[in-house]
Formats: C-alpha cells, sequence, structure tokens
C-alpha cells in the first residue's frame, strides 16, 4: 500500500493543483489530478508532508482518524502513520526543524568523538597550538578547540573566522589558497538549537565570484561555533569534495551580494541545505535511535 495514495484521496483541489506543480492542473479531471499528484510523490512521503500546509496536514488527520498534535509535530505524527499502512517496520520518525520534517544524513568525512547526542556545548581554554605539520596534528588542535568561548568580534562576520584559525596555529589572510599548507580550507559554521537539535543559522560564504568555490572545497575542515554568545566552538568534521559531495555542492553552491547595500561584489554561498545532506549536522546530531 502506497502512503500517498491515502492521504492524497479526499484533499481539496485547489491543494491538488498546487501539488500537481503543472501549469494545465486546473483544467485536469479530479482522477487524473489525483493520480498526477500520487505519481509525483509516491516515493517522497517526507517531500510530499513537508508541502503540505498546517490547515492541509489538520484535514488530512481528522479525516484519516490520526491524533491531532501541536502543528510543529503534526508531519511527524502523520508521517508514523503513512509508515505503518506501509507495512514499515517499527522506526525512529525523521526530525522535525522548524516545524518541517528532515533528516541528517550521514556523509564521508571525519568528526570527533561525541559523549551523546545532539552534542553538548563544553567549556575549556582556547588554546595556544603552534602550526600543525601534519593534517593529524590540525585535527588534534581543532578537538583542543572545542569548547573554547571567544568574545563579540564586532560587526566584521569574518573576524571569528579569523580567531578561530589563530587559535588553530593558522593564519587566516582571506589569500584564493586553502588556509593549511593550501591543502585544507577552514571555515567557521554559526550553529543554533531549534527543537533541541543543531541547525545551521545562515549561508556560509566559501569565497569571492572571482575565485573557485570547488578549489575552496576540495578539502575543508569545518567548524562548527554556537551563535549565542560567547561564541563557543562546538565541534569540527573534515570533508574531501569525493563526487557524492560535489554533486551537493553544485546543487547548492550560489552567487549573491557580498557586502552592505549598494555593494558591487559578488560572492559564492552555500546554502543551508547542503549542511543536512553532506553529514555535517549528522556529525552534530547523530541518529534519532542514539539519542
Amino acid at each position: 500500500m502506497n502512503a500517498v495514495q491515502l492521504l492524497v484521496e479526499g484533499l481539496a483541489r485547489s491543494t491538488l493543483i498546487r501539488l500537481a506543480d503543472d501549469p494545465n492542473a486546473s483544467e485536469l479531471t479530479p482522477e487524473i489530478l489525483v493520480t498526477n499528484v500520487v505519481r509525483r510523490y509516491e516515493l517522497r512521503l517526507l517531500r510530499f508532508l513537508n508541502e503540505l500546509l498546517t490547515d492541509e496536514l489538520t484535514e488530512i488527520a481528522q479525516s484519516r482518524g490520526i491524533e491531532l498534535q501541536p502543528h510543529f509535530h503534526l508531519r511527524q505524527t502523520i508521517w508514523l502513520w503513512a509508515h505503518r499502512c506501509e507495512g514499515g517496520k517499527q522506526t525512529c520518525p525523521p526530525d522535525v526543524v522548524s516545524g518541517k520534517l528532515v533528516v541528517f544524513k550521514e556523509g564521508p568525512g571525519t568528526m570527533p568523538e561525541s559523549v551523546g547526542w545532539p552534542r553538548s556545548v563544553a567549556s575549556t581554554t582556547a588554546p595556544r597550538c603552534r602550526l600543525p605539520q601534519t593534517v593529524d596534528e590540525l585535527l588534534s588542535n581543532a578537538t583542543a578547540l572545542i569548547g573554547a568561548a571567544f568574545p563579540p568580534q564586532g560587526t566584521n562576520k569574518g573576524a571569528f573566522g579569523i580567531a578561530v584559525a589563530t587559535a588553530l596555529g593558522l593564519r587566516e589572510d582571506n589569500a584564493s589558497e586553502p588556509d593549511w599548507m593550501g591543502e585544507i580550507e577552514v571555515k567557521t559554521i554559526p550553529v543554533r538549537k531549534k527543537n533541541g537539535l543543531w541547525t545551521v543559522k545562515e549561508d556560509p560564504a566559501i569565497t569571492m565570484d572571482s575565485g573557485s568555490p570547488y578549489h575552496k572545497l576540495q578539502r575543508v575542515l569545518w567548524i562548527a561555533r554556537t551563535t549565542e554568545e560567547p561564541a563557543t566552538v562546538l565541534s569540527w568534521f573534515l570533508q574531501s569534495l569525493e563526487p557524492e559531495v560535489k554533486q551537493l555542492a553544485e546543487r547548492y553552491l550560489h552567487l549573491r551580494p557580498k557586502g552592505g547595500a549598494g555593494t558591487n561584489r559578488f560572492g559564492w554561498y552555500m546554502h543551508k541545505r547542503f549542511f543536512t545532506e553532506c553529514g555535517f549536522l549528522y556529525s552534530l546530531n547523530g541518529n534519532p535511535k542514539d539519542r
């Protein structure tokens, strides 16, 4: 039994027209409209539920006898019902972030051990590291930095990255070459908790439009830091531009103005969704079954 088929039946025609994503949808018969929506989402239950509005989710729950929940848990409740309808084994549902279902995918990369999930904010004094000569020394420095808090860095968004690079024993100078030995780029990523899970606050800048973002992303040490003051290093994630990561980068890299109003400078930014799918947020939150 396909759960999307069960969930689509009975939805208002206006909802089906919107979900069909077809310029001629308003001209289709109800039967064809339902068939087209089911065909579009039959293997995409999570996406289907995420695209429904709160009133539409409530309509589905009431028509199927599903217990109503606060709106930010309603998608999760319907997902569990649908999963059981499809004969799925008992499992943990997807996480909920900002009212939407998300799956923090495990991706290729290296991360430090964690005593629990999601990671908790540690407290330590920022070390005074010397320039690391090997990757292992770089990662050792990064591990020693977990829990280190940094004072407010003012309005300059790049100031925190410079402070972290200095603490790692590096020199952050915005050069075209990656920060460590021209081989590994170090990027700080602001993260915050929503519904108890770590999420990326904003799309981070990768490089100016004159540079190659893929050159910077060949090997990256992502440093997660909290957005609450004082900003504290939460963890790190070392990742190479393997084929699946490059495919995600190609999907989520985008150009946009870099600077204040009226700027004519542009830079390459990475959409936040990249970090849900590349393994970075998995390295901070783990699996639901492990919590």
